[in-house]
């Protein structure tokens, strides 16, 4: 019997996560004709402590599972390689795409499936630019602060020769929350876009406080990845004008392969959305991997293996062992059953542009001195 690891976190933002990873791998596997495998899970809290992420995956490793996936930062990626290399297993790393490991890392029998979120956030600013928007007030929440998207968006503008104008970070608590001095901005300056890093709930909010204020139905605006979560899209009102987004994936996408991932995570009775997304990926790589019966080998499997995912065809980069995926250019509008928001993913992104997006992304990263700070959950997931 086939003995599969899964780290799985827990969030109050999303507080169904970890049931998301589970079936959405189970789910993948089944599809893949995988039979007779047992699933073993650790709960690793938020994913902020290392120390923890370690201790589970050694257990496992100990217990004989010898593939281990996880929602984790690529900082504890890289912490956790020597064990993995050492214990002669693989590790599937899943991640948002928020945050990076270090430059000189690099993943040996890891592999990491990214939705390139931060990538995402430094093309987006090259899509406003052709919209002729390239004056910006720029808001996050706090806690998106502690991520990458704004280095990516600024990163972006930077590229663009477009300009920030006002910087606004909601504040920590709920209670304290407002866009009162974005809406006093827009007011005095008409000509500026609305670029955002918001996620969860406080998106609800950012949308209802637009809703509430005419204004922003004059300003064209633009949201990070998960800002265009669907999850949360159909519980926040429509803001007043279509938003403009870069996503990895929708349920909307025509492809065959997602119409057999929502069906079969509706059988389980779950919506399909993006942690169900990576885990249903993870489960294609793991069966690919089960074909040969060591990790040598495993790896030179997966090494370059392209396959057909929901969002479209994903290659393992051989050299990086990093996910290569399409990007779509997306619009957020009304929802008009109810005055709520939906999803509407475009075309695709031209991948030499997002590539050399994700080159740019990754030089800048390597050149800034003296290392970054940075909250240590992983991304989305908070008490």
């Amino acid at each position: 019997m086939a003995q599969i690891g899964l780290l799985v976190p827990r969030s109050t933002l999303f507080p169904s996560i970890n049931f998301e990873f589970v079936d959405g791998l189970k789910a993948s596997l089944t599809n893949q004709g995988i039979s007779g495998f047992e699933i073993k899970t650790a709960g690793v809290g938020v994913g902020g402590s290392d120390k923890e992420i370690y201790s589970a995956c050694e257990k496992m490793l100990f217990d004989g599972v010898e593939i281990i996936a996880g929602y984790v930062n690529p900082s504890t990626a890289e912490m956790i390689q020597s064990l993995f290399v050492s214990a002669g297993a693989l590790f599937i790393a899943l991640d948002a795409g928020y945050n990076f490991a270090s430059k000189d890392y690099k993943q040996s029998n890891i592999f990491t499936l990214s939705l390139d979120s931060t990538i995402a956030c430094t093309y987006l600013p090259r899509l406003a630019a052709k919209n002729e928007n390239r004056d910006f007030a720029y808001t996050c929440t706090f806690l998106d602060s502690g991520y990458r998207s704004t280095f990516g968006f600024y990163l972006g503008l930077e590229t663009e020769k477009s300009n920030i104008l006002l910087n606004h970070a909601t504040l920590l608590q709920k209670a304290d929350f407002t866009i009162e001095p974005l809406t006093s901005f827009l007011k005095a300056n008409p000509a500026a876009a609305v670029m955002a890093s918001f996620c969860g709930d406080m998106l609800v909010d950012l949308f209802s406080g637009m809703e509430a204020e005419e204004e922003y139905s004059k300003h064209d605006i633009y949201v990070s990845p998960f800002g265009a979560d669907e999850v949360w899209l159909a519980k926040a009102p429509y803001p007043g004008r279509d938003v403009t987004a870069i996503v990895s994936w929708g349920t909307a996408l025509n492809n065959t392969e997602n119409e057999t991932f929502i069906a079969q995570l509706k059988k389980k009775n779950r919506a399909a959305n993006l942690f169900s997304l990576l885990a249903w990926e993870a489960g294609i790589l793991v069966a690919k991997a089960l074909e040969a019966d060591n990790t040598t080998d495993r790896i030179s499997i997966l090494e370059g293996y392209t396959f057909n995912s929901p969002r479209g065809i994903v290659e393992m980069d051989k050299e990086s062992h990093n996910s290569r995926a399409p990007l779509y250019a997306a619009a957020i509008v009304e929802n008009e059953a109810n005055g709520m928001c939906k999803l509407i993913p475009g075309s695709e992104i031209d991948k030499e542009e997002i590539e050399q997006s994700r080159l740019n992304l990754y030089k800048a990263l390597a050149n800034v001195a003296g290392g970054f700070t940075s909250w240590h959950n992983v991304y989305g997931c908070i008490d």
